[in-house]
């Protein structure tokens, strides 16, 4: 009986080391998994506050870009309007100025007609004088002298206009 016994305190005692190490290792495993779990939840937490950073910068670059389109479609509007109000300046400008030169020509124009009528008037009235008074010469060959109160030279004379020198015929 001696031998069952130490048979069956040998099995116990081999059960109950075998269960003592199987204890320990399986302690060791959980820590370094509880370990590793342990860093697995805070790397988690990092993430989810740098996403929550993210998420808010991106909410607000959005904003941002948000207003600067509405900013910019807003000077686009204001430059469009600008436009259209210079071209409406210019196009008044242009019709100011081309009836304004319209109006500095036609009276220019008509103070030169003025003039030129004023000036045919005189040199009329001059040259009725002066016809009447040719038409009745004193000599009759003062009407062929350039000079009236110059005689005409005599054939004798000599010419000095160049060219072939006129009879006296």
């Amino acid at each position: 009986m001696v031998p069952w016994l130490f048979l069956a305190v040998g099995l116990v005692l081999g059960t109950a080391l075998g269960a003592g190490i199987l204890h320990a290792r399986s302690s060791s495993r959980l820590a370094v998994s509880e370990a590793a779990a342990g860093e697995l939840r805070r790397q988690l937490e990092q993430i989810g506050a740098e996403s929550s950073d993210l998420k808010a910068k991106l909410e607000e670059e959005q904003r941002a870009r948000v207003q600067a389109e509405t900013l910019l479609q807003s000077e686009r509007e204001k430059l469009q309007e600008e436009q259209n109000q210079f071209d409406e300046a210019r196009a008044r400008l242009s019709e100011t100025f081309q009836g304004l030169a319209g109006e500095a020509l036609k009276s220019n124009n008509q103070a030169f007609l003025e003039l030129a009528t004023q000036t045919l008037e005189k040199l009329r009235a001059q040259g009725v004088g002066t016809w009447t008074s040719a038409r009745k010469p004193s000599k009759p060959w003062s009407l062929l002298s350039p000079n009236p109160s110059r005689p005409m030279p005599s054939a004798s004379t000599t010419w000095s206009g160049g060219g072939k020198q006129p009879t006296g015929t």
